[in-house]
């Protein structure tokens, strides 16, 4: 199978050197960046077109205008895979684009070069979404048995409500903390190094990752104002005499 990858970020570096050991990997890099590597290429966005399998790793802020622009290359049997991490607004964008009978492998891999040391995604979850389309098993028979992923099927709906907490809410704490800058100390306990450990594991996440799981899931706002009443109601609570 020939994968064509659009977008060589972190994610998009991480997805073309494992599908190298799969079958030929023919990369557009619209931020030009490169590197060599056996059976990748760097290609026009026309020529990634061509492969079997397309996957869009490129941010919820640009996937409605690259989409588009990719409508027109890739033919009725192209597989277009989005690996964003929110569900439902993907989705609907590459509906919209691609048409509503397109071969649209709506995932969410649930890793990403954080965790992959070793090259291996072996044992990683993915979560595949409708909708569903003729060889769709087959592509998720190769998840399991060839990267040996454990693959989750849900609805778009249900995984963005538990994003919201999974991500949505984890990101945005992190966040908070980074911006606070909490110091290291010689008192430290294993509590507190946990919250140095999640500042530093959310340094790691750039700041177009963090706004697609925050405003591109549409139960995120929910989860927030929530954590925020309650953070108010116990910094009220502990203020009394």
């Amino acid at each position: 199978m020939t994968f064509g990858v659009i977008g060589y970020g972190s994610f998009g570096k991480l997805m073309s050197h494992v599908l190298s050991g799969y079958g030929e990997v023919i990369v557009h890099s619209p931020s030009g960046k490169k590197d060599e590597a056996a059976n990748i290429s760097f290609t026009s966005l026309e020529e990634a077109a061509k492969a079997e399998m397309v996957i869009l790793a490129v941010n919820l802020d640009v996937l409605d205008q690259t989409s588009k622009k990719l409508a027109g290359l890739v033919n009725k049997n192209t597989i277009i895979v989005d690996v964003c991490s929110v569900k439902s607004k993907p989705i609907k964008i590459l509906q919209k684009n691609f048409g509503e009978n397109a071969k649209i492998l709506a995932t969410h891999p649930l890793f990403g070069p954080q965790t992959v040391k070793d090259g291996s995604v072996s044992g990683k979850n993915i979560v595949v979404c409708p909708p569903d389309f003729e060889g769709k098993n087959r592509i998720i028979d190769f998840l399991k048995d060839r990267l040996k992923l454990n693959v989750i099927e849900m609805s778009a709906e249900e995984h963005d409500h538990e994003m919201a907490w999974v991500h949505a809410l984890t990101f945005f704490v992190g966040r908070g903390l980074m911006k606070l800058d909490p110091p290291k100390s010689k008192l430290s306990t294993g509590y507190y190094q946990k919250l140095l450990d999640l500042v530093e594991l959310e340094s790691t996440h750039s700041i177009e990752l963090f706004n697609t799981v925050q405003r591109g899931n549409p139960f995120a706002a929910d989860i927030r104002r929530e954590f925020m009443n309650k953070l108010e109601k116990i910094d009220s609570e502990v203020g009394k005499d």
